[in-house]
């Protein structure tokens, strides 16, 4: 047992750093081949120069996963490859938010934590997930969600306006959850189907009840 597990820390010690040309995606040393076109004569060209895009990473070397050499071994196209039209989309900046600006624009809220185990920086999903029935309509509908509805205030989330405890609690930018809801709406099929509209009063609505907080804050003092 000793021996096993020194080989599995001394195959995972670099992290997942290799890039497989064929996929895109990041493996571990154990799970990559130096790609050698020499080996996938039974490869049509066209699509070994599909799959062979000369992406290169550690060592300056082009790496390919292990199932995808044997895909192209085979002389057949694997299924995830970005050749076969998947390749990972661009995240676009305005999409860069955070948690709780994201809980805002999201058609649907699941209450769940995922957070990042204390080493690896992997995720896991922490407590039960319970799905409760609700009717959502009224919310999904127009984005962002206006406060009443959505159960917030500008950097609070409750799963429940009655709780005293709040879910998440983070600053948000509004100017930016707007922009990216514009931007969700005019570009996603998922919100275009679902007929989710932008709330142009909603900054508006939002800077009120700023104004008003600050008025009070400085009337206590």
């Amino acid at each position: 047992m000793s021996e096993l597990t020194k080989m599995f820390h001394k195959n995972i010690k670099c992290g997942p750093e290799y890039i497989c040309t064929s996929c895109d995606q990041l493996w571990y040393r154990s799970s990559v081949k130096k790609c050698n076109p020499d080996l996938y004569k039974m490869c049509p060209q066209n699509i070994l120069t599909l799959c062979l895009t000369g992406v290169k990473s550690i060592s300056d070397t082009e790496w390919i996963c292990s199932t995808y050499h044997s895909n192209l071994k085979e002389g057949k196209l694997p299924s995830c490859a970005k050749a076969n039209k998947m390749t990972f989309p661009d995240k676009p900046e305005v999409l860069n938010l955070t948690v709780l600006e994201e809980r805002l624009i999201s058609p649907r809220i699941p209450f769940m934590q995922i957070r990042e185990l204390p080493t690896g920086g992997q995720l896991s999903i922490h407590g039960n997930v319970v799905n409760v029935p609700a009717d959502v309509n009224s919310t999904v509908n127009v984005l962002p969600r206006p406060v009443n509805e959505s159960q917030t205030i500008p950097i609070k989330l409750k799963r429940c306006l009655s709780y005293k405890h709040y879910y998440q609690f983070q600053s948000i930018r509004p100017c930016k959850v707007s922009e990216a809801a514009k931007y969700l709406v005019r570009t996603s099929k998922l919100f275009q189907n679902e007929g989710v509209q932008v709330a142009d009063n909603w900054l508006n609505t939002l800077n009120e009840m700023m104004g008003r907080c600050h008025i009070f804050l400085t009337g206590s003092m």
